[in-house]
């Protein structure tokens, strides 16, 4: 079989389908709920969904990480959030 006889296949560019993918991830952390993650920056660079920002915690460093990994597409992730601690409260005497 010569390959003018195969049906045509409808390809789609990757990088097209790749540069949905950082909004996606960022619809994902509103549709969660998770506020404290509604400013972390979600880019695509040389194929890896990229992470960052700052939070508060460790937990919520990682829950950014599963929540982006669910997502439909991503293959490579790297998280380069920080965990910035709140600066502890003193009470009063």
């Amino acid at each position: 079989m010569t390959s003018a006889m195969l049906p045509e296949l409808d390809m789609v560019d990757s990088r097209e389908t790749s540069s949905l993918l950082p909004e996606a991830v960022s619809v994902q952390f509103r549709d969660r709920g998770e506020w404290t993650l509604r400013d972390v920056q979600v880019t695509e660079e040389s194929g890896y969904v990229v992470l960052n920002g700052r939070v508060p915690t460790f937990y919520l460093k990682q829950l950014a990480q599963t929540i982006a990994g669910s997502v439909d597409g991503v293959n490579l992730l790297r998280n380069d959030i920080v965990v910035t601690q709140r600066p502890e409260r003193t009470r009063p005497r």
